[in-house]
């Protein structure tokens, strides 16, 4: 680290507040006006790109949030505490009010020149303001850098220069071109890997599937961002392919699941009673184990007269003969018999017998009988739900 001198240590007390000077003369960076940003949300940015860009509920009041650019004087002596390692790819971005906290990530974005493969972003230490951190995740395309910070401070773009003047080899998860700018040798998916990671569903990057930038690692279970599976097919989260869920298959050691259920690889066992992983007998999609719609059972899982309720359990069809309610796949047990409705009204019945229908279809009683004495003396029902002499 550098030691700070007097006067880069009064610019910086000059960053944070306004402009030096009571009358605005003599500022240390510019003297953009700044946003309103509360609770809901917002952005603040210079037309150059740099800028700030907070998210919902990321402060709990209203904060008058700036995008400042450095002029040269501030620039230079700032640009004196950089590691003898580093140099400047971009202009420095004072966001203010230095130091400001929040509660959840906001993204700092900064214009940069020069596409070197070990470019970074660099932050005026919190702590001390006396040397630059350099920061991790930073993305960078289209000559612009974001990165997601928790605190406000003085940014910019940075590269690290070998002794020879060159530039240094990036580190492992520093977004390169070509495995030669790279310490480990090896640039897989626009990162430095630790490794040449060319195995089939293999990934070093998160946005090609990986766990960690850098690191090679079998990408994820059931996804495939390459293609390298082919038609049906997806990693399995162990480097290899499998079929996909929803796919046909005869048999679990082809699926990416391990598990082959009514012809196609299911998302899990599906092993418990009126369950199946096929939509022809389930309202949700191929490969979602579900529940059997109610009033079917085509695996034919359920004893005679029985099907699925459509919660997971059997059930006696409509007509079965039942003792209770809870037999009945429609939990009404009338007359002996599971019934399609109430069947509550005057001179109606569930029995074919009694209606002339069919049992479990509730109906009206056929004119001339009164089974269970609801009529009048000298009168019986009349066929259409009444009592008649």
């Amino acid at each position: 680290m550098r030691p700070v001198h007097a006067l880069h240590l009064a610019l910086l007390m000059c960053i944070p507040a306004t402009a030096c000077g009571g009358d605005g003369d003599g500022s240390s960076y510019g003297t953009e006006p700044g946003t309103a940003i509360g609770p809901a949300g917002g952005n603040t940015s210079l037309a150059t790109g740099a800028g700030l860009t907070v998210p919902p509920d990321a402060l709990d009041g209203e904060v008058l949030l700036a995008v400042q650019s450095l002029d040269e004087a501030t620039t230079t002596a700032l640009g004196a505490l950089l590691d003898d390692d580093m140099t400047l790819r971009s202009e420095l971005f004072a966001i203010t009010p230095h130091g400001t906290q929040f509660q959840r990530p906001v993204t700092v974005t900064i214009p940069y020149r020069d596409d070197d493969a070990s470019l970074s972003i660099i932050r005026l230490a919190d702590e001390s303001d006396e040397s630059w951190e350099w920061l991790e995740g930073g993305a960078f395309s289209g000559s612009v850098a974001s990165i997601d910070v928790r605190s406000l401070s003085i940014f910019a773009v940075a590269a690290r220069v070998a002794a020879d003047g060159g530039m240094r080899a990036a580190s492992q998860g520093t977004q390169c071109s070509d495995g030669g700018s790279c310490e480990s040798g090896h640039c897989v998916d626009g990162v430095c890997c630790d490794g040449a990671c060319a195995g089939g569903c293999e990934a070093c990057a998160v946005t090609a599937g990986g766990s960690v930038d850098g690191a090679c690692a079998p990408i994820a279970s059931g996804l495939d961002p390459d293609m390298e599976c082919g038609g049906g097919l997806t990693c399995d989260g162990s480097g290899a392919c499998h079929v996909a869920n929803g796919t046909q298959c005869s048999d679990g050691g082809s699926c990416e699941s391990g598990h082959c259920v009514d012809g196609v690889c299911c998302d899990g066992a599906c092993a418990g009673g009126c369950e199946a992983c096929h939509s022809s007998a389930t309202l949700a999609a191929d490969g979602t184990c579900a529940h059997v719609r109610d009033g079917d059972d085509p695996g034919l899982e359920c004893a005679a007269d029985l099907t699925c309720n459509g919660a997971g359990a059997c059930h006696l069809d409509n007509g079965a003969q039942c003792g209770v309610d809870d037999d009945c796949e429609s939990t009404r047990c009338i007359d002996g018999v599971c019934c399609d409705a109430p069947c509550d009204g005057q001179c109606r019945a569930c029995l074919g017998s009694l209606t002339a229908g069919s049992d479990g279809q509730c109906g009206f009683i056929t004119a001339g009988m009164d089974p269970d004495a609801e009529c009048m003396p000298g009168q019986s029902c009349d066929g259409a739900g009444a009592c008649a002499p």
